[in-house]
């Protein structure tokens, strides 16, 4: 099993004010967002160029072919869906809600792994205080979609994303378990959960898996990975209650993400 460790990100930014150092992390930003930059193009690329080629199908045509414009409006609504995921797990849109239901994040996360040979079965448990979990923050939002995303990844043949999130008498806890033939997750993706993995070893390919531990570790939530059969992985993220109300603020690390 694979824990996180806490790091305090905003540490270090206070230790030591040295144009070196300031050099260093506005490097470390931009690394991370040119990989995360790269890793939503290669996955938006697919349906875009699907839609370029029914549209020039259509032209070269010279009529509105049934098939072609089924592709194009396939794609556009696949294009949309990940957008939409994408915008909600990695970005900070200005005057989006501080909360979110787990039916919207559910619909949300559904969307994009519809056209991925993936089945999403998420469900809302009654937990061990009696209620369901109706809404969250959109901070603990973007975990849960994270974990989704690292799931997906285990899943190379496809298989089913089972969600589960119920309230326990320390919190929230939230469970992934992704099944399917020879689930597991490559040797790199967890190397990049590792708070000590170096930047010059991420890739457009696990940068999302670095991100997604650096958010579990500012939210200060547990966060832990196991290969529970050859054909399971399950990762499970324990939500600690909030002392406030107040947005958790994103690292400094992070914040130009």
């Amino acid at each position: 099993m694979v824990h996180s460790h806490a790091i305090d990100y905003a540490g270090i930014a206070r230790d030591g004010d040295g144009e070196n150092q300031s050099s260093s992390h506005q490097s470390t930003d931009l690394r991370i967002a040119q990989l995360l930059c790269s890793r939503l193009c290669h996955d938006l690329v697919g349906p875009s160029g699907a839609i370029h080629n029914g549209i020039e199908f259509i032209s070269e045509d010279g009529g509105a072919d049934a098939a072609a414009l089924s592709l194009v409006a396939a794609s556009a609504t696949e294009l949309n869906n990940r957008l939409a995921f994408y915008r909600l797990a990695f970005g900070l849109a200005g005057g989006a809600p501080q909360t979110m239901t787990l039916q919207e994040a559910a619909d949300c996360a559904r969307g994009v792994t519809a056209s991925l040979r993936v089945t999403l079965d998420w469900r809302i448990d009654i937990g061990a205080e009696g209620d369901r979990i109706e809404c969250l923050p959109v901070d603990d939002i973007r975990l849960i979609l994270g974990q989704v995303l690292i799931g997906k990844d285990a899943m190379p043949r496809g298989g089913t994303v089972h969600v589960r999130c119920v309230r326990t008498h320390a919190g929230i806890e939230v469970s992934i378990v992704a099944q399917g033939p020879r689930a597991g997750l490559p040797p790199e993706l967890l190397a990049a959960m590792n708070p000590d993995a170096p930047l010059d070893s991420l890739t457009s390919r696990t940068v999302h898996a670095y991100f997604l531990a650096a958010l579990a570790r500012q939210r200060g939530a547990d966060l832990s990975v196991e290969q529970t059969t050859e054909d399971e992985v399950a990762l499970t993220v324990s939500l600690r209650p909030l002392h406030n109300t107040d947005p958790v603020p994103i690292p400094a690390r992070l914040s130009a993400l």
